[in-house]
């Protein structure tokens, strides 16, 4: 079996400056750089650094794709412009698709991973950076929409009585990006839209009356 991963990360908020470059190209002299963009593909051997580290220090948005079994679509944040972390705790519960605090920053990671570690339907990485990088402006003008497609995602892996967060409107009309999204996270339309049906009031609704309902769905349509 080959190999292949690839890794792409690009700014959005600066650009990268001589050095920053340099610095790159020292850790691989075939990858494509830019002022704000490193991409660079696999067949054998990796990319000799940590793309969570090139993220948190240069860069605002990183795709990993491999035939091995997984995706990963990060973005970083500034906190003050995205919700509180209690918030994003609700919606990013699981092992799969997280977060964590980087200065002053949150870095979240949509991950997709198959259980048997190889994907035969596996897409190449190319044009998913595209495709995918306006979830992070969304997030920061207070769509929360691919939280929950993330936390749908994960639904098979969280624990039985695990608190729902509050679906967001426009579940049934996403965006090219989130609709992108539920594609690299293999989310299927059939989730997204019984999850787009329930619409109680949440001032009023406890949260084990949502996880009922989303029990009975998942039995019905799922």
């Amino acid at each position: 079996m080959s190999e292949y991963q690839y890794y792409e990360l690009v700014a959005v908020d600066r650009q990268l400056s001589k050095e920053e470059m340099g610095y790159l190209r020292g850790i691989s002299s075939r990858a494509q750089i830019s002022s704000t963009r490193f991409c660079n593909t696999y067949n054998y051997g990796d990319l000799k650094a940590d793309p969570r580290q090139l993220l948190s220090r240069f860069f605002d948005a990183y795709v990993y794709v491999s035939n091995f079994g997984c995706k990963i679509f990060a973005i970083k944040v500034p906190r003050h412009l995205i919700i509180d972390e209690s918030t994003l705790l609700r919606y990013l519960l699981g092992n799969i698709c997280t977060y964590k605090s980087s200065g002053a920053h949150w870095i979240i990671e949509f991950v997709y991973e198959d259980e048997d570690g190889y994907d035969d339907e596996w897409d190449e990485g190319d044009g998913w950076m595209g495709s995918l990088l306006n979830i992070r402006s969304e997030l920061m003008h207070g769509d929360y929409r691919s939280l929950y497609l993330a936390w749908l995602s994960q639904l098979d892996e969280l624990e039985p009585d695990a608190l729902s967060p509050a679906i967001p409107p426009g579940l049934d009309d996403l965006s090219v990006s989130q609709s992108a999204l539920c594609d690299f996270l293999k989310l299927g339309a059939q989730r997204v839209v019984a999850s787009a049906k329930v619409k109680p009031d949440y001032a009023s609704v406890e949260p084990e009356v949502l996880i009922d309902q989303y029990v009975m769905q998942r039995g019905r349509t799922v």
